[in-house]
């Protein structure tokens, strides 16, 4: 299975040939302002509010059952009726600013609601503490609760399974001045990355077909705490029909956050790792150069990826393909070769080595030829 990644002839498509880099994208370093980008929402469902109510405390001090029950059929009503349908935006809002909206007639209820039960000394209260001091405990701990569905941030790497589409080298590989890289050898649907160029631990990334839908990304905020996070990733897989010619595979990292920091504090916080991983060395199985390429360009490339291997424990050959726009604008592999060794020796194709050659690795298709 061949995937395959636009470039633009800059420093990161360099950094990527030299060092087997892939960088992980947020939100506000990707073509599409709408992508990874979703609204959360809250259900009309008391049943999903009795099972959040019920779910295990991070500790003792954050166990909202020594205060409420989740039997209050009253409080669950009021609880799902004072939030129904309120929207958070995964990018601007959060549910720390949702639960400020609506604190006071939490407060209200909660207050209402306290169980006439002893109070644990680790909670910072005690069998003293009114009323009012516990209802504050249990707006900080429900906002915890929620806070489970949206501790995440999530950043992307795209591929597409289509490696001559004109559109993507005009726009993404820098109006056909560009590369497009060949990976392959994959075990499966998943990719195998280092988060250090030294390191010798490798951790397994899911390869996610992207889906075109016009529609909403709406992502069910009781669900996703309740019964974990599955509707998070899917939201994040969806992209509108306009881009369905980008034909998408994605891979993703996630960040997450403390959720009783996402309660007790405004401040969003910043992670100052890089979101830099790297692959085999042989991950990258060939190249596929622009019409606008020039040869001194070209050769460098080649160079730089041939070099590259020889610090593999396996030297594998790779692919090196020529190309040309036709006067109807389609984009066509003028030359094909295999590069043997960093001295750029090569075996040249002919047409019908050629026309196997790309058919094998995916780079046209079977039934169309494109």
């Amino acid at each position: 299975m061949s995937i395959f990644k636009y470039y633009r002839p800059n420093i990161f498509f360099e950094k990527a040939i030299r060092y087997n880099e892939l960088y992980f994208s947020a939100n506000h370093e990707l073509n599409d302002p709408n992508d990874l980008k979703a609204t959360y929402y809250f259900e009309d469902s008391p049943e999903l509010w009795r099972h959040l109510l019920s779910l295990d405390s991070i500790s003792s001090a954050w166990n909202i059952l020594l205060h409420v029950s989740c039997d209050d059929s009253e409080l669950i009503f009021q609880l799902n009726s004072l939030f129904k349908d309120v929207e958070i935006d995964s990018l601007t809002g959060s549910v720390r600013d949702a639960i400020k909206s609506k604190e006071v007639a939490l407060k209200e209820l909660f207050e209402r609601s306290i169980v006439d039960s002893p109070v644990q000394s680790d909670t910072g209260l005690s069998n003293e503490s009114s009323k009012e001091e516990r209802a504050s405990l249990c707006v900080l701990i429900i906002t915890e609760l929620l806070a489970r569905a949206v501790n995440h941030k999530f950043y992307s790497v795209s591929f597409s399974k289509s490696a001559l589409d004109p559109m993507m080298w005009a726009h993404y590989a820098d109006g056909f001045k560009g590369c497009v890289l060949m990976y392959g050898g994959l075990d499966g649907p998943e990719l195998k990355l280092r988060t250090h160029l030294m390191s010798d631990k490798c951790e397994v990334y899911p390869l996610r077909e992207v889906k075109y839908i016009d529609s909403g990304k709406r992502i069910p905020i009781l669900e996703c705490a309740t019964k974990g996070k599955a509707k998070v990733e899917e939201a994040f897989l969806q992209k509108n029909s306009f881009w369905d010619y980008e034909k998408e595979l994605r891979i993703f990292t996630i960040e997450e956050t403390k959720t009783h920091l996402m309660a007790a504090i405004d401040r969003k916080s910043e992670n100052p790792r890089q979101r830099i991983f790297h692959h085999g060395t042989n991950f990258i199985t060939g190249v596929i150069f622009g019409p606008r390429v020039d040869e001194s360009y070209r050769k460098f490339v080649e160079v730089t990826i041939a070099s590259n291997r020889q610090y593999a424990d396996e030297k594998y050959p790779f692919f090196s393909f020529n190309t040309v726009l036709d006067p109807h604008g389609r984009l066509e592999v003028s030359a094909a070769s295999k590069i043997i060794n960093q001295d750029l020796f090569r075996e040249v194709y002919d047409d019908n080595k050629k026309a196997k050659l790309l058919l094998d690795l995916g780079i046209v298709s079977p039934t169309t030829g494109d």
